[in-house]
């Protein structure tokens, strides 16, 4: 029999439990196991066993593909606005802005989340994405595209990333058992930096051989991957959660909980500053190619940002080898002075061949800092909460990286791309530096996971 067989199983038996938290409120515990969960007939290596539950499977590949989509289409967007705008680094600053400003809606979002069916949700967001792509590759072939046009483009496909992401991280833990939330967690960190590797290397060949055009249509095309896992899913999966209130209510309650966790706060600050201050590592590599180090071929920006990729692919593969052990949300600090080490050597050297190697282990400690954050919030937060608390800490990643893209960019201009490195490399170790004198000192501890056993939720106090 294969392994991608599977059974259902009996849904088991909920247990709700009321928690006191800070403020008064209280959250709700559920089971360790969600209603309805398809689990598999046998067990899967401990570091690939989420790929086990049917539902996780086919989001995992639906994502894969639509992920290589989207970064076919982030390096051909890059490019194409640098030609358009007459070579402004500027101009790549300002699309990554418009992309990611929209993450002040992310509360929003995760009210959304928490209250409507998440797989509904994540229908009609993929296919909105699935339009702008459409509509840039259009422009793109008739010839009428302007950078405008592309930052309004940024700004739309943002917004609707902005309510899709809360709504994708909610949904996961419905997918898996609660012992194995972790693992796929960490496998997905895996999925996108795995596509971060293919998608540049694909938009190169496409580049080089059809035309930026291709790859937006390329994009618009692999959104069918998650349509298709989301219509396949089981019915019960992604179901509405049971919420009490307003909207309003709710977001408060999320405010309250993230108030009352010192060390979700922490954890938040690390992911903002890790976005904003790595942020060079992606915005400006077309300028990097171009200026510092006199590459003009499109080939030579998608290899950098393969190799970016490939480190992220690395660092994931890590986290998802020991995703059976506790989450060490503090080890993110390190991979901060490590991000910054090879920002200031590839600055300092401006080299081909040294950007190669500095760049793939900066790919490797970003994606620590994110994922292993990522994993430690998904671990220890309540399911009704669970749309509220990630969308909030994810607001440091979507806010951090356009606000620094869009610094960087207008910094770039005046003291060159490669001190421009540099400098975000020194701000990044000062800024990890100081943030793990706050841990010491100020008595944080992180809460920990919940034990397979216990309700989600009752973690919530953190221990000075």
């Amino acid at each position: 029999m294969s392994v991608w067989n599977t059974m259902e199983v009996q849904p088991p038996e909920t247990s709700d439990t009321s928690v006191p938290q800070a403020g008064g409120a209280s959250v709700t515990g559920a089971s360790p196991d969600p209603v309805g969960l398809r689990a598999p007939t046998r067990p899967w290596h401990r570091s690939v066993r989420a790929l086990a539950y049917p539902d996780y499977r086919l989001l995992w590949a639906g994502g894969l593909v639509s992920n290589v989509g989207s970064w076919m289409q982030i390096t051909a967007q890059a490019w194409v606005i640098y030609e358009v705008s007459g070579h402004d680094s500027a101009w790549l600053g300002l699309d990554t802005f418009a992309s990611g400003v929209p993450v002040l809606l992310t509360p929003l979002a995760g009210v959304a989340a928490d209250h409507l069916n998440r797989r509904r949700l994540m229908t009609f967001l993929t296919m909105g994405q699935m339009v702008v792509a459409g509509y840039l590759a259009i422009a793109l072939w008739a010839g009428f595209l302007s950078a405008w046009q592309i930052i309004v483009c940024s700004v739309i496909s943002g917004t609707l990333g902005t309510f899709l992401i809360p709504a994708f991280f909610a949904l996961m833990p419905d997918l898996v058992s609660r012992k194995d939330l972790p693992n796929a967690v960490a496998l997905n960190a895996l999925q996108f930096n795995t596509s971060r590797v293919l998608g540049p290397v694909l938009a190169g060949l496409v580049l080089h051989h059809l035309g930026p055009p291709w790859s937006f249509g390329f994009n618009a095309l692999s959104f069918l991957g998650v349509l298709a896992a989301l219509a396949l899913m089981h019915p019960g999966a992604g179901h509405r959660p049971q919420s009490v209130g307003t909207a309003w209510e709710s977001f408060r309650h999320g405010v309250a909980y993230m108030r009352s966790r010192r060390d979700l706060i922490l954890m938040f600050t690390i992911v903002l500053t890790a976005g904003m201050f790595g942020s060079p590592l992606m915005t400006l590599l077309p300028a990097l190619c171009r200026e510092a180090m006199g590459r003009t071929d499109e080939k030579s920006f998608a290899t950098l940002l393969s190799c970016i990729g490939i480190g992220a692919v690395l660092g994931a593969a890590l986290l998802a080898a020991r995703s059976h052990r506790p989450p060490t949300p503090w080890v993110a600090l390190y991979m901060m002075i490590g991000t910054g080490v090879c920002e200031i050597t590839i600055g300092w050297f401006s080299n081909y061949n040294v950007t190669i190697v500095m760049i793939t282990i900066a790919g490797t400690c970003l994606v620590n800092t994110m994922a292993r954050t990522m994993t430690a919030v998904t671990a220890s937060i309540p399911s009704s909460l669970r749309g509220r608390v990630s969308s909030t800490v994810f607001i440091g990643i979507g806010l951090g990286f356009p606000l620094g893209s869009l610094a960087a960019g207008f910094v770039a201009k005046y003291i060159t791309v490669a001190r421009t490195f540099m400098v975000c490399g020194a701000l990044i170790i000062t800024a990890a530096v100081l943030l793990g004198l706050i841990k010491k000192y100020g008595g944080i501890r992180y809460a920990g996971p919940l034990s397979e056993n216990q309700p989600l939720g009752s973690e919530a106090v953190v221990t000075p």
